[in-house]
């Protein structure tokens, strides 16, 4: 059996070559769970801004299952104003930790239109990202009083 030969300058890495390798690893790493860290602060907003998107919409719908000629129109934008869930955890039956925004609706005329009125529903949150940011999302309809499609 033949010996391998070693050279006596080839025993192993280099301190400075083992420090430089570590350095190397540790700037792609960090790298690495700074885009981890951003992706999942995007998508932890797109989840809320969805969620926040259909309960604006859900609450025009109230609003347009409203009769337009009911004295309690109004009132009835007052009544569904107020905290709504935003995020569930994915249990919307019994949210365990839910995390709450603000819905508000406000009904308004129509320029000088009296068969018409503007329903706008604004929802915010505060979203968690590097620090808290107030997120808001916007639906607005008009709803007319159309007697002739009844």
């Amino acid at each position: 059996m033949k010996k391998l030969y070693c050279p006596s300058t080839d025993k192993g890495f280099t301190l400075m070559e083992v420090v430089v390798s570590l350095f190397i690893f540790m700037i792609v790493w960090m790298s690495v769970v700074g885009v981890v860290v951003v992706g999942k602060n995007a998508a932890s907003y797109a989840k809320h801004k969805s969620q926040a998107i259909y309960i604006a919409q859900r609450a025009v719908e109230q609003m347009r299952r409203q009769p337009f000629q009911s004295p309690n129109f109004e009132n009835f934008a007052a009544s569904i104003t107020g905290p709504v869930i935003i995020d569930t955890r994915g249990n919307f039956g019994n949210p365990a930790n839910p995390f709450m925004g603000n819905q508000i609706v406000t009904v308004s005329n129509y320029a000088s239109d009296i068969y018409r009125k503007r329903v706008r529903v604004e929802v915010n949150w505060n979203e968690l990202v590097f620090g808290t940011v107030v997120m808001r999302e916007y639906c607005t309809t008009d709803i007319a009083n159309e007697p002739q499609l009844n």
